[in-house]
């Protein structure tokens, strides 16, 4: 662990400046297995392998994730959060309550997400549709700093792209993130994110590179402890955080994290869905 830390201080010229920034792991390191998670080009199982997305409500109450779904470490020494699958009452279009399997996280200073390796056109299905819901807003995180960045529920979409075309400093970023991590991050990465304060449809900015922004999908403490129904259209969102079109969509993850703040929440994920655009009326 020490040895990591070290190696990703040489590598990325991170300053220990505080006991609170020594033991967050090194923010880089966690920014770049975030991305990681859910665009792994070197899958070791074969439920990693692309494919249909499966909805969270075709899984079994007890068990700890769907098929399809597989689990991410973030770092061997963070505190894994929590998942499993469970029933609860979840809202329906036509305005009905039922109960379905659902996914619940369970995080007491800890960080890791679940992801899902798919394969569809994004442009023939460019609406990313979902359900969360959360028990606890985390008071003292901020989406915009470095050591204050959890989320109590997170949607990680990933892209291929051309990295030639990239900058160098993001061409340098992503190389040594791959000697850090021992593989490839993704082109570009949008995570939406319920956040205490920052407006819906903010976008921030990662402090590390221009290739991984949030997306604020919800903001502040109204229904908490209900489910929400949200949907976003990837491409436009893509465009306005990366100034052009998208590129083959790489991965889908879910993450609940607390682990930079201390904090505990539980949170729960019903059906994640890719949806054409509704015809105008």
């Amino acid at each position: 662990m020490v040895y990591a830390k070290i190696q990703a201080i040489k590598l990325f010229g991170a300053k220990v400046l505080n006991i609170r920034q020594r033991w967050s792991i090194v923010p880089v390191f966690l920014c770049v297995t975030l991305v990681l998670g859910c665009a792994s080009r070197q899958p070791d199982r074969p439920s990693d392998q692309p494919g249909p997305l499966v909805l969270f409500s075709q899984g079994q109450v007890g068990t700890r994730l769907p098929q399809g779904w597989v689990s991410w470490i973030v770092h061997p020494a963070k505190k894994p959060t929590r998942y499993d699958m469970v029933l609860d009452s979840v809202n329906q279009p036509d305005g009905r309550a039922l109960q379905q399997v659902v996914l619940r996280a369970q995080a007491e200073a800890s960080a890791s997400g679940l992801k899902h390796r798919i394969d569809l056109d994004i442009h023939a299905l460019p609406v990313l549709r979902w359900q969360w819901k959360t028990e606890q807003l985390i008071k003292q995180a901020d989406a915009t700093s470095r050591y204050d960045d959890d989320s109590p529920v997170r949607i990680i979409v990933s892209f291929d792209g051309d990295k030639s075309q990239l900058p160098g400093r993001d061409r340098l970023f992503m190389e040594k993130a791959r000697l850090l991590a021992g593989q490839e991050i993704p082109y570009a990465t949008l995570m939406y994110i319920w956040d205490n304060r920052q407006p819906v449809g903010q976008v921030i900015p990662n402090a590390y590179t221009g290739r991984i922004k949030k997306i604020v999908a919800q903001s502040g403490t109204e229904g908490v402890g209900r489910w929400h129904a949200l949907e976003r259209n990837l491409i436009e969102d893509y465009q306005r955080a990366f100034g052009r079109a998208p590129g083959k969509l790489l991965g889908i993850g879910v993450m609940t994290d607390t682990d930079n703040t201390r904090a505990s929440t539980v949170s729960y994920y019903a059906d994640i869905s890719f949806q054409p655009i509704r015809p105008a009326p």
